[in-house]
């Protein structure tokens, strides 16, 4: 009995002490990325062009002069100009620069005349969200007075890469967001939920574990995510340009700070995880996979829609409390199924597993509140009007991952309001397993919904 008050002190303690370094992190982060400065521009699109779309020019123009929305990487950017008939650049062309040391422009030299006839301008590059776009337009070299039924009309913003690269880029966004659902939710299941168990020593070490493994699954699957993401982001690209892309991406980007954070995140998780198991050295190591677990949200944030969608400061904040609520709610889910397997074998008397389910079901509903009313705010942020959600590829998505959302709540809500109160009349397990792994099953589905959907441009 003993044993079992103090190991209750303990785990009360340990969630006690980390809330303070946990929550100062947390409110420090915010109010960083909220006085951001507001001069960060919104998605990088075409402004304009000389020449401008499906223009007909009295003769060859000098040079091809692309105006985009945001500041451009000049390694991450290509620019052709086609000929009609020929599927490769048929005329001599410069180097592509910055004209007049403007990052928001491309210029691309003629050295040689054009000839007669319709060319076209096939143009790639990647704005400050990290998200490759593309797009041509057409132009007409001494036209005759009717125009052609084949004239190219103006650009079209397409994901640059395959089918293959596309999917590769939705998978590694899925094994990053798994990762950081499994990290912080461990940490907040810890936190919030631990210190309502009411076991004896043996039992609690047992859950601990329990908690543990699925914050290793989420360490194991945010460290596959590091070479998979790079391989992802320059396989996008030509191979000559593919090595300066990555010098590019890492370096001079905002995703490339995130790939950083996501890498110095994984080895704090793996180490904090190691030092866990150490008797007298499992507080330390908790608190520093709770830091960890707090700078994971960066990773995602900086290479998406966060840093994008104005005003700057209130998307980032959504962001990052939209997908810490993600992570806190069904992280922890995870860790209450794991629980509940472990406890169905060993516990005789499900009533030891209410107070623990109790206390999930409060921090539960927290998390999906702040979910609801930070995704109404991104949504809000990031369409220019209701419209395009059914106008657009990127709205239905939206719409596939509500749909798969509110069903994982509506599980959820049957766990709530009647399965649990089910366990105080007939304390039973069972029931509870089968409701919680659906749960599960729905939003991983949720979370996959949500990878297609930030890799896909508006």
């Amino acid at each position: 009995m003993g044993n079992g008050a103090r190991t209750a002190e303990g785990v009360t303690g340990a969630g006690a002490s980390a809330r303070a370094p946990v929550l100062a992190l947390g409110g420090v982060l915010l109010a960083a990325f909220a006085l951001a400065g507001w001069s960060t521009p919104p998605h990088t699109e075409l402004r304009s062009s000389e020449p401008a779309p499906d223009a007909r020019l009295a003769e060859s123009p000098g040079s091809i002069l692309l105006v985009f929305t945001t500041e451009v990487q000049l390694a991450l950017s290509s620019v052709e100009v086609r000929s009609e008939g020929g599927p490769m650049p048929s005329v001599a062309v410069g180097e592509l620069v910055h004209p007049q040391d403007s990052l928001h422009a491309l210029r691309l030299p003629i050295i040689e005349a054009l000839g007669q006839g319709r060319h076209t301008v096939v143009w790639a590059t990647a704005g400050p969200d990290g998200h490759r776009v593309s797009g041509r337009l057409g132009f007409w070299v001494q036209p005759t007075t009717a125009p052609s039924a084949t004239a190219v009309h103006s650009e079209t913003h397409v994901p640059q890469g395959g089918e293959w690269d596309e999917l590769l880029g939705r998978c590694v966004r899925f094994l990053l967001y798994a990762g950081i659902v499994g990290v912080l939710g461990a940490v907040a299941f810890r936190i919030a939920v631990m210190p309502s168990a009411t076991a004896d020593d043996k039992e609690a070490q047992r859950l601990q574990a329990a908690v543990r493994q699925i914050a290793v699954a989420g360490c194991a699957l945010v460290a596959t995510a590091l070479p998979a993401r790079l391989y992802a982001e320059a396989a996008a690209f030509p191979p000559g340009q593919r090595w300066d892309a990555v010098e590019t991406l890492l370096y001079r980007m905002p995703s490339g700070i995130g790939w950083w954070i996501q890498c110095t995140s994984a080895l704090l998780i793996a180490t904090g995880l190691l030092l866990a198991r150490r008797e007298g050295s499992g507080a330390l190591g908790w608190r520093m996979v709770s830091v960890a677990a707090l700078l994971l949200p960066l990773a995602p944030l900086l290479a998406g829609h966060g840093i994008s969608d104005r005003p700057l400061p209130l998307s980032i904040a959504a962001t990052y409390l939209h997908i810490g609520a993600a992570a806190t709610w069904v992280g922890g889910l995870a860790c209450l199924a794991l629980v509940a397997r472990s406890a169905a074998k060993r516990w005789p008397d499900a009533e030891l597993f209410i107070p623990l389910l109790g206390a999930f079901s409060r921090m539960a509903r927290v998390a999906v509140a702040t979910l609801i009313a930070t995704g109404a705010l991104k949504g809000w942020l990031h369409l220019p009007s209701p419209g395009q959600l059914l106008d657009t590829e990127w709205g239905a998505a939206l719409l596939a991952k509500i749909g798969w959302v509110a069903a994982a709540m509506l599980v959820g809500l049957y766990n709530w309001r009647v399965v649990q109160p089910s366990l105080a009349a007939a304390p039973s397990l069972g029931r509870l397993r089968a409701s919680v792994l659906c749960e599960v099953i729905l939003a991983t589905v949720a979370i996959w919904a949500t990878a297609q959907l930030a890799t896909r441009p508006l």
